[in-house]
């Protein structure tokens, strides 16, 4: 018998923790909850909790006051693009309290290649992990970042410590209490201190973290390089997970560990994963639901029809083939579904310039010029996508759509035939007057099989003859992140929203992500201003710096940043609501919950 939790009219556990540091969580503009301005400021910020938190909506916290330039660092001039809105807005659900009790099933695209969701890069990894793990702290909804297995936390010496106050209540599955130094080991773990293996997603806060020091059994203090206000929403990653201490990747390869709402029941490999209600989940009143079935189905075409009759209950959106029934099912109360950018940067075709043939810079502007960027967004995005550089208009360095679309590629009609008439003369002087043959590297994945094969047929309009080496991702990811390639059509996602991820990650010397090879001092440079700046002007300004030296480097040929849909039937409930920074943070699903008949 299903039965009412609670009867607050947002359904949330009276023992829910808050975040009580509430300038971060709270502010609502997408930058704001980098710039900490007010709390950089202070020589130390206690974020104690506040008494007894209520399940009732939390008002936003009062935009903090922007710094005062100096002269050393004066607010330049520049024309700042309003973000564009693409995503669609939500309408306001009617709040029904929770029940505990069902189950439901979600749609996954393949089996997850490990437990170990530090060393994974895919968001498949995360469609299973994230229900197994918890974190220091977690992304639930909206901006909101709070507290997972702290109970508080606050900025210490100027801005260049964060400490943690845990709880004493989050275990693993054998009943052993999470201390300080799991918290430190798995910290260390990701920036790969314990086994020099850095994480490929969460090892970016390497960049920023100088020490973890866990001086008791509850306290952990994180020691950085500078005031760093990408870093929460970084520790929000789901990719991020507190292990016990000792764990490591070959015991996590098959069985997980972990102190999240659910546990590993069964696993039919191809078919289905049984996830169960963790009984002993330190989050009073959580998880919702009695079981998760995640179903593994790798076919777009199957996926959907899955989804239309309702034998998943989570899934994908529409297609252009599917839009009309999607849309009958929602008229009839059925389903709904959400479209909202993914995130998805850099994007495009990565170049390996570190090795012949594209250490020729002309190679790769012949590679850049080659592409339709129209043609690209329509064919493999089905029109859901903008054209970008390393950022979309309105974020990062917050270009207008029109100044991206100026730069060299991006051409249409009679100027595209003379920007591919550039690339075949760019060819004959690097010494190729008969083209190149080249082989190009694809995920073997339905939807990186369409891009790369529209690249493939792009290149070959100027002379670049691809074959096309098709890899699964077991393989892929180890081959491209030792740079063992030539051309790679690709889209990297964020897990976060803020800039220092994409820099950290991508394109600084030694990014933990950087699968580009490459290096430009300058860059570097800019990026340790870029992450300290408070001032908006300034940090979009510096962004465009190091995206037009970039853009001059040509270590990938940029394409364009797509959306994502979302889908669910409306019995579903907690997952629209819980929809976070971006889906690398919202995967967990302590809070969803099957509403009655």
């Amino acid at each position: 018998m299903e039965q009412p939790l609670y009867d607050s009219p947002e359904g949330r556990p009276p023992g829910r923790q808050e975040s009580v540091m509430k300038p971060w969580p709270q502010w609502s503009h997408p930058f704001a909850v980098r710039l900490l301005a007010p709390c950089i400021l202070l020589l130390a910020v206690s974020c104690g909790p506040a008494a007894a938190p209520t399940p009732t909506a939390t008002p936003s916290a009062p935009r903090p006051p922007q710094p005062t330039a100096t002269a050393s660092e004066a607010t330049p001039t520049v024309a700042l693009a309003t973000p564009t809105p693409t995503a669609t807005p939500l309408p306001t659900p009617t709040r029904v309290a929770p029940r505990r009790g069902g189950s439901l099933r979600r749609v996954i695209f393949r089996d997850p290649s490990t437990f170990d969701v530090q060393q994974a890069s895919s968001v498949v990894e995360l469609m299973t992990a994230a229900h197994l793990y918890n974190n220091l702290l977690w992304n639930p909804e909206g901006e909101v970042i709070e507290c997972d297995v702290c109970s508080s936390w606050e900025l210490q010496d100027g801005g260049k410590a964060l400490l943690f106050h845990l709880l004493d209540t989050p275990s693993f599955a054998d009943g052993h209490r999470v201390t300080a130094g799991d918290v430190k080991y798995s910290l260390d773990k990701m920036m790969g201190l314990v086994d020099d293996f850095v994480s490929p997603r969460a090892g970016l806060i390497k960049e920023y973290i100088q020490q973890v020091e866990a001086p008791d059994a509850r306290t952990v203090v994180l020691r950085l390089h500078r005031p760093a206000a990408a870093l929460p929403s970084m520790l929000t990653m789901q990719f991020a997970a507190i292990y016990r201490q000792g764990a490591t990747r070959q015991g996590l390869q098959h069985e997980p560990d972990g102190t999240g709402p659910f546990l590993l029941k069964a696993r039919d490999l191809g078919a289905q994963i049984r996830l169960e209600r963790n009984t002993n989940y330190f989050k009073p009143g959580l998880p919702y639901l009695d079981r998760l079935d995640l179903i593994v189905i790798g076919n777009p075409v199957t996926g959907s029809a899955a989804f239309l009759t309702n034998n998943v209950d989570i899934g994908q959106g529409p297609s252009r083939d599917t839009v009309s029934q999607y849309e009958a099912k929602r008229k009839a109360g059925q389903v709904d579904w959400l479209e909202r950018p993914k995130e998805c940067r850099p994007q495009g075709v990565m170049i390996n310039s570190t090795r012949p043939p594209f250490d020729n810079p002309k190679l790769r502007q012949a590679v850049n010029l080659a592409i339709d960027r129209w043609g690209y967004i329509e064919v493999v995005h089905e029109g859901r996508a903008e054209p970008a550089l390393v950022f979309r208009a309105g974020i990062g360095s917050r270009r207008s759509r029109e100044e991206i679309v100026a730069f060299p590629g991006f051409a249409t009609g009679t100027a595209k035939e003379a920007e591919r008439a550039q690339a075949r003369q760019l060819l004959t002087e690097a010494g190729y007057p008969r083209g190149l043959d080249v082989v190009m590297t694809v995920r073997n994945a339905p939807d990186y099989l369409v891009q790369g094969q529209f690249i493939a047929g792009e290149l070959a309009k100027v002379g670049i003859r691809t074959t096309l080496e098709v890899l699964d991702v077991a393989a892929l990811y180890p081959k491209t992140s030792r740079l063992d390639y030539a051309l790679w059509p690709f889209w990297f996602c964020q897990t976060t929203t803020d800039p220092d991820e994409v820099w950290a990650g991508y394109f600084l010397t030694g990014g933990s992500r950087n699968w580009l090879g490459y290096s430009n001092e300058e860059v570097d440079r800019l990026f340790a201003q870029q992450s300290q700046a408070l001032d908006p002007a300034r940090r979009a300004l510096l962004n465009r710096r190091m995206e037009d030296l970039v853009m001059a480097d040509l270590p990938f040929a940029p394409t364009a940043d797509q959306q994502e849909v979302l889908a669910w039937w409306t019995h579903v409930g907690g997952y629209a609501e819980g929809q976070g920074l971006t889906t690398y943070t919202s995967l967990r699903g302590e809070r969803w919950w099957r509403k009655p008949r």
